[in-house]
């Protein structure tokens, strides 16, 4: 069995959703496609995800502690 079960359209597709996105890069040599993770909205993304998990003293989650 394949780890990857996506015909080729269909991940082609996702691909191309991706780097209009800016999560992924593309770079072609000839025939080939190689693609990576762009690292710097990988960042942007965690310092985000970071932020909005973080727990802030004036936040209305701990409304109802004690203190």
């Amino acid at each position: 069995s394949d780890v990857c079960s996506s015909d080729l359209p269909t991940l082609s597709h996702d691909m191309k959703v991706l780097i209009e996105a800016g999560i992924v890069n593309d770079r072609r040599e000839g025939k080939n496609t190689f693609y990576s993770l762009n690292q710097d909205r990988l960042a942007a993304f965690k310092n985000t995800l970071h932020e909005i998990t973080t727990s802030k003293a004036n936040c209305i989650c701990h409304s109802g502690e004690r203190r």
